[in-house]
């Protein structure tokens, strides 16, 4: 049986998309996904996933009171069949991704069919609409404004909330017949209970999904559905339920976020819309920061972009029997960016993958308006508009090739994004992170993060990196004065408290450090090193009942694969007196001894214990 060459054209989706992203593949983790993956004591045992239905995603305090426990139990997940290595993490947001492709693609292919770009009379075919979703597809697959919810691990909330609103909306379509032959579903209830369960795992997956029932509800009562509203209220009740439930969590927890107001954040997205449509346009235009400034009364770019935006959306009502399909898709992204650009205040007022799903439809419109010109009768003609669509998927595939290289390597990342926002806090700190990891960067480090600490000055991260990297030159005094200043301050997060333990620790001062850590621990109950170096502590000063306490809880956890803190862990148990358990862990550590381990104090005490 010959093999259909449109089906196979299908196959151009994934293939495009893994040349894209493969060789990001191998990239470590950076920026969101240390604390997400490398330092989240919740992905490393199952039996602490009840707690992400608390409002807790991390076991350090990165984005709780956000709610996302499907996406945190597949990052679980990834650790418990592969451990932390950043590959198996990368290969499913790939996967994730490609999925997506494939199913907007085979969404925008019924869209298109049952909601036709224009009314006039046309030669659209289901084979043009099947190559306009394939493109529409592809485009969605490597174009660079996608890239961030690919690269960056943490994004997975975005694919997978997207992989699920796509599902619902499949459903939806093909329960109404839309898009095929007109004929009503052999098991309507299958499909129903397929919307339903693809709603739940979608606001379980991203908060964001609280939107995919209005997003629904549009496709049932755009101008070509003519459903009554019975049927409307029987498959529409439960997603409207469980988005209500879930909007109080959302307003409440997310809103509280954001110092800004609700009213001068929705006059800063009127402006800060309109750069995402000129990121498709100019790639050139991404980068890892952005820069915005918070809109005012007399802001003439806020009030230009609101009135933009508002034409935009009575324009789209206006010619949505005219012109059906154009105008769904600006509806479509309206609604899609509604929960992050509007009232409810976000501390990121631009972030990419915002758009990830909000601008699918905007694909198929590019795909549509391309195919048919290459329909045209012209040889020439479409041998010109062949070559640009394939010009403009390379070229964006390109773009996002280089994006993941500049993705692989922290330094050169925020190098280039301080060069690109010279006034942003978040590209100055992570810049002196970055060096922070590098042995042989210490003296740049020590200059850059004063220099950001100069022009940050309530900005806690800078501290915690500069006091990192006097205690790793030996000045000590240096990082007490910065800790001793930074500690008066009203609002101190429970990971400066830890770096004041491990300080107070490094020059002797147990009874100090024990401070520290409780309190750090008090807020931070899960957080592996913090309870081993206040059990050390403990056993420092003689309180061996406390330390064996504490460290018979520690025991009860899963350990990452980290070797500094395993090693931390293994001399604790020689510490209270567990001289056969440290010396297991010493065995297991033995391969490391003569690298990384060598002269680090806790080995050479281990050795020493352990050795005859």
């Amino acid at each position: 049986m010959p093999v259909d060459r449109r089906m196979l054209a299908w196959f151009a989706i994934p293939a495009l998309a893994a040349l894209a992203y493969g060789p990001a593949l191998g990239n470590p983790l950076t920026y969101d996904d240390l604390s997400a993956i490398k330092d989240n004591a919740f992905i490393r045992q199952l039996d602490l996933i009840p707690v992400l239905f608390h409002g807790g995603l991390t076991s350090n305090g990165f984005a709780n009171g956000q709610f996302r426990p499907l996406t945190i139990l597949t990052f679980s997940l990834n650790y418990i069949l592969a451990g932390d290595s950043p590959f198996p993490f990368r290969l499913v947001n790939l996967v994730l991704h490609t999925a997506n492709a494939l199913l907007g693609a085979a969404l925008l292919r019924r869209l298109l069919l049952a909601f036709p770009v224009s009314n006039r009379p046309s030669v659209t075919t289901k084979a043009t609409t099947g190559a306009a979703a394939i493109l529409a597809g592809c485009l969605f697959g490597v174009h660079p404004i996608n890239s961030l919810a690919v690269l960056l691990i943490w994004k997975r909330a975005t694919l997978l909330a997207t992989f699920f609103s796509l599902t619902a909306a499949i459903c939806l379509l093909r329960l109404r017949g839309l898009g095929e032959d007109g004929r009503p579903a052999r098991h309507p209830w299958l499909l129903c209970l397929g919307i339903w369960i693809s709603q739940v795992f979608a606001v379980a997956s991203k908060e964001t999904a609280i939107v995919l029932p209005a997003t629904l509800l549009l496709l049932d009562v755009w101008p070509g559905s003519r459903r009554s509203w019975r049927e409307i209220v029987r498959v529409h009740l439960p997603l409207w339920s469980i988005g209500a439930a879930t909007a109080v969590f959302f307003v409440v927890r997310i809103g509280s976020l954001s110092a800004m107001s609700p009213l001068v954040y929705l006059g800063t997205q009127a402006k800060a819309v309109w750069r995402y449509p000129a990121m498709v346009l100019a790639p050139s235009l991404l980068s890892t920061v952005y820069q915005i400034q918070p809109a005012g009364k007399d802001d003439a770019l806020a009030w230009l972009g609101a009135a933009g935006i508002l034409a935009l959306l009575v324009g789209a009502v206006w010619l949505a029997r005219r012109f059906p399909f154009p105008a769904l898709a600006v509806i479509w992204c309206a609604i899609a960016l509604a929960p992050t650009s509007s009232l409810i205040p976000i501390p990121l007022l631009v972030d990419e993958d915002r758009v990830y799903l909000a601008f699918l439809p905007l694909w198929g419109i590019l795909a549509a308006a391309a195919v048919r010109l290459a329909d045209r009768r012209s040889v020439v003609l479409r041998r010109v508009v062949a070559s640009g669509i394939a010009l403009a998927v390379l070229l964006a595939g390109g773009f996002t090739l280089a994006r993941g290289t500049l993705w692989s390597e922290p330094e050169l990342l925020w190098f280039e994004a301080c060069k690109r926002a010279p006034g942003s806090a978040t590209a100055a700190v992570n810049y002196c992170a970055a060096l922070v990891e590098k042995p042989d960067r210490l003296r740049l480090a020590i200059a850059e993060c004063e220099t950001a600490n100069r022009r940050f000055p309530g900005n806690q991260s800078v501290k915690m990196n500069l006091v990192t990297i006097y205690a790793a030159v030996g000045a000590l005094d240096k990082a007490d004065a910065l800790l001793a200043s930074a500690l008066k301050t009203d609002e101190v997060s429970p990971q400066f408290e830890r770096l004041a333990g491990h300080l107070a620790w490094a020059k002797g001062r147990p009874a100090e450090a024990i401070t520290h850590y409780q309190r750090a621990l008090q807020r931070l109950p899960l957080n592996l090193e913090i309870a081993i170096y206040l059990a050390r502590s403990y056993a420092e000063l003689g309180r061996t009942a406390e330390a064996r306490d504490l460290a018979g809880q520690i025991d009860r956890w899963t350990m990452p694969h980290d070797a500094s803190q395993r090693l931390s862990l293994a001399e604790l148990h020689r510490a209270i007196g567990w001289r056969e358990r440290a010396c297991k862990e010493y065995e297991e550590l033995r391969p490391l001894g003569s690298g990384q381990l060598s002269a680090n104090p806790d080995w050479v005490a281990l050795q020493a214990a352990c050795v005859h």
